[in-house]
């Protein structure tokens, strides 16, 4: 595929990357949704105007250091206190990291979250402005949220992550909190660590599918391969490259892959595919929406011998403090309403009974992951193309190589919340410059735009945002 014939195309509806399970693309993009777009939170657009893009918290705090930064757990306010209880080996690990006092904070009760509060409403009664964090102030940077979307809303992590570094841990009962905190404890006192000093992308390219061409292309090769500018991914920090890109993106090498059959997993892993759709209450939907569609997928109806899917995580998959970052859709979670599709009548479209986490970023958790970087709701192809902002394979490249760096996740993810401000305020410039004259902005364009938005918000951490890879303390290549 050449890549300047595609940025030729940059006027063109975006496309998704997701199939239902028939076989069938997702609907494109209906454009009526474009009469509608809304107004992101001013403190969004605020970031990216104040130029804030390094530094999110005051300038004398290390972000990357728990004794300055601080950490805090966010709980609903009727948590179950199994739940409660199952946490608190992790938030008396994360105090003896933190060791202030009053840097390690539980919100909880009337402190916690309350049904109908805003990012906002909730940074005021804890009396902290919606602004760059000082951590001394009452709510420290980092802070794990407790529950599913369905109870604390994934619209109110979306805000709250404009300056803070915020996770997410959402798992079926309280042995899944208690097992994942124990993973975390695990890893982070171990007196060595197993992990090889390795990242791993796979990229399916499906036969005839645009899609997964784009993706493919524009972002798996330039990851694994480089330019004359810039090296493959990782080089710089001495991290081998494991890429199963196009007929080696098979569901085979990616569960041997996953379970370490090459002498461990790696510690970072990308995954950019097609996600699976399932419909609103269809059997299966909560176990299956967002699976990995493999290279194995040839067209028609998609069986299980051709995707990863929750399921395929079983005992054998021993993930040791993997990092995995999917791109497709509803790879991290599906809201109640496709915002990106109309009925007949122009009402929006009910694609879940009740807003939900993907089950997959849940077992890799309970297998040994530190954490799952994933998209909620649809992703597109065109996302990362075009435009006066930054391409977002630059985004994808710098958050990964933060990682790789041993950046703190809830401060490696940054660059998508300040995409999510930049691309705000180009959107809000559009919008207007199309009331006054609309051909000033094409509709493609417009579109294209207003995706990329929503992917850059849409990305959701899943697990302690103040984990990170012990990269000082990994085997140096070929050991």
């Amino acid at each position: 595929m050449d890549d300047e014939s595609e940025t030729d195309r940059s006027d063109e509806l975006p496309l998704p990357i997701g199939i239902w399970e028939s076989g069938q693309s997702l609907a494109p993009l209906d454009r009526r949704v474009l009469s509608g777009i809304e107004a992101p939170p001013r403190e969004v657009i605020q970031r990216a105007a104040d130029g804030v893009s390094e530094k999110l918290a005051v300038s004398d705090i290390d972000a990357n250091n728990l004794t300055e930064a601080g950490w805090g757990i966010i709980f609903a306010e009727k948590t179950d206190s199994a739940v409660r209880a199952a946490l608190q080996p992790l938030i008396e690990h994360r105090s003896r990291q933190v060791r202030t006092a009053h840097l390690l904070r539980i919100f909880e009760g009337d402190k916690g979250y309350r049904q109908g509060d805003t990012a906002r409403s909730w940074l005021t009664k804890n009396n902290v402005g919606f602004s760059v964090v000082d951590p001394n102030l009452g709510v420290p940077f980092y802070l794990t949220i407790v529950g599913p979307p369905s109870v604390i809303p994934f619209e109110f992590q979306y805000q709250l992550d404009t300056y803070w570094g915020v996770g997410r841990l959402h798992f079926e009962d309280a042995e899944g909190y208690r097992k994942y905190s124990q993973h975390v404890i695990d890893y982070e006192q171990a007196p060595a660590v197993q992990q090889r000093r390795e990242v791993a992308i796979f990229a399916p390219k499906n036969l005839g599918d645009r899609a997964t061409g784009l993706l493919h292309d524009l972002v798996a090769q330039p990851l694994v391969n480089g330019n004359a500018y810039v090296k493959p991914l990782g080089t710089r920090q001495r991290f081998e490259m494991k890429p199963l890109l196009g007929e080696d993106a098979t569901k085979a090498n990616l569960k041997s892959l996953l379970r370490g059959d090459q002498g461990g997993p790696p510690a970072l892993l990308f995954t950019g595919s097609h996600g699976l759709a399932i419909p609103c209450d269809a059997p299966g939907q909560l176990e299956r929406q967002g699976a990995i569609i493999c290279q194995d997928w040839k067209g028609g109806p998609v069986s299980a011998n051709m995707m990863y899917s929750a399921a395929d995580v079983d005992e054998k998959t021993t993930l040791g403090g993997l990092i995995h970052f999917f791109f497709a859709c509803y790879s991290g979670g599906c809201p109640v309403f496709d915002d990106y599709g109309r009925d007949v009548l122009g009402r929006p479209i009910k694609i879940a009974s009740t807003p939900f986490t993907a089950r997959l970023p849940q077992r890799l958790l309970l297998s040994g992951a530190l954490a799952v970087l994933a998209h909620v709701d649809r992703a597109w192809s065109y996302s990362f193309r075009g435009g006066r902002s930054v391409p977002l394979v630059q985004e994808f490249r710098d958050v990964m190589v933060r990682i790789l760096k041993g950046e703190r996740l809830g401060q490696a993810t940054d660059q998508f919340n300040l995409r999510w401000s930049v691309l705000s305020g180009e959107l809000a410039d559009m919008e207007r410059a199309r009331d006054l004259d609309p051909l000033q902005v094409s509709e493609g364009v417009l579109a294209n735009r207003w995706v990329a938005r929503n992917d850059a918000r849409n990305y959701v951490l899943f697990g302690d945002p103040a984990v990170r890879l012990r990269v000082n303390d990994m085997p140096p290549q070929g050991q």
